[in-house]
């Protein structure tokens, strides 16, 4: 065997998770923070994962096995899917919806104090921005002067008992998952990608570069020595975790009209200079009667009771394949919340990017991704 073909069969054994969420239609037409007038809509979207190695994962907490799909995930609160061994897990709240709008977030987890609704506690605080039709200067015909406001969202249950009348709602996606490891705490690594898709039926790519407004953030909860213990894998939760890891893929490279857009607020983006550019994310909702923030003001210089400037903990070139190091993985079940969505704030998140497929790659893997 030669040394090329047993470095490729170790690297595919180390790989004891690939989540691809593949497929998704990104089609945009209402309202984002940087620009007016858009929606993201999402058609399909694929979830495989794979388990190898003594690494099992589960989307109900019973169900062990080594490959997860979108349906695991959908029947994971349902009773009704017997035949494929799925469901059960009836306090979940997996959100995969048919229709997706860029979203903002602080990076923190609502609590008991956060005035919003105590069943959220431990999901992702996000809030949907819009704009008002009344200028903040109505005599004025510019762009800028229309007024933001932005909406609590609340992650929302989607259960695929009926597919055919199921209603997907949401403005993002958001699952859980369980990683079952019985072999005693080992390091946890992550890589992936963000990139566009090709159309499946023409074929044909836009080159809009709209995954370059994409985040993901993992959530780690809870986590049991037993994994057989069915009731206790799945009364484990997100609630106070404070291990919140958010990614920024394709930092470096924007579109020529990202960079025109950026530079309307005062930014400099220029593509490939590896240049990691600041923004701020909605920190709490409010209406226009309790604060007038115009389109190029909203950041946490001019309005910081709902802004806050925010840092991902990990970034990556486009360029590049990333290898980022999360928290141990304890033996037995740890309970995982993935989001995945456009930040609105973003400078690459603006009308040109619309009608455009992202296809989002999440491996991970008990050796670093570095690891000859």
């Amino acid at each position: 065997m030669s040394k090329r073909t047993k470095a490729s069969k170790r690297r595919l054994n180390n790989l004891l998770i690939i989540l691809l969420l593949t497929a998704v239609l990104l089609v945009m037409s209402t309202y984002a923070w940087f620009t007016a007038n858009r929606t993201v809509r999402v058609d399909s979207l694929d979830v495989y994962v794979e388990a190898t190695s003594g690494l099992q994962i589960s989307a109900n907490g019973s169900d062990w096995k080594t490959v997860l799909t979108k349906d695991d995930i959908l029947y994971a609160s349902s009773a009704e899917d017997t035949t494929n061994a799925r469901g059960g897990y009836t306090n979940v709240i997996n959100q995969m919806p048919a229709n997706m709008a860029p979203v903002s977030t602080d990076k923190n987890l609502w609590d008991s104090v956060s005035g919003h609704n105590a069943a959220q506690e431990g999901q992702l605080k996000m809030f949907l921005g819009n704009t008002s039709t009344d200028l903040d200067d109505p005599t004025s015909t510019t762009y800028g002067h229309y007024l933001l406001y932005a909406a609590a969202q609340t992650d929302t249950r989607v259960d695929k008992a009926y597919p055919e009348t199921a209603t997907n709602t949401g403005s993002y996606m958001a699952f859980d998952i369980f990683l079952r490891h019985d072999q005693g705490s080992e390091d946890l690594y992550m890589s992936g990608s963000v990139a566009e898709m090709e159309d499946p039926v023409t074929g044909a790519t836009t080159d809009k570069q709209l995954e370059n407004s994409a985040r993901i953030a993992i959530v780690k909860g809870d986590n049991t020595s037993d994994a057989t213990n069915v009731t206790a894998v799945r009364a484990l939760t997100t609630k106070g975790s404070t291990d919140i890891k958010m990614w920024e893929p394709n930092y470096d490279s924007h579109s020529s009209r990202s960079i025109e857009n950026a530079a309307l607020y005062g930014i400099t983006a220029a593509n490939n200079d590896g240049v990691k550019i600041a923004y701020s994310g909605i920190r709490a909702a409010y209406a226009i009667a309790d604060e007038k923030v115009e389109l190029y003001e909203a950041n946490q210089t001019k309005h910081p009771t709902y802004f806050v400037n925010v840092t991902p903990d990990w970034y990556s070139k486009k360029s590049e394949t990333p290898n980022f190091k999360m928290s141990a993985l304890g033996a037995g079940a740890t309970k995982y919340r993935v989001y995945l969505w456009v930040e609105g704030q973003d400078v690459d998140c603006q009308n040109y990017a619309s009608g455009q497929y992202i296809v989002y790659n999440l491996s991970f893997s008990l050796d670093s991704f570095t690891s000859p």
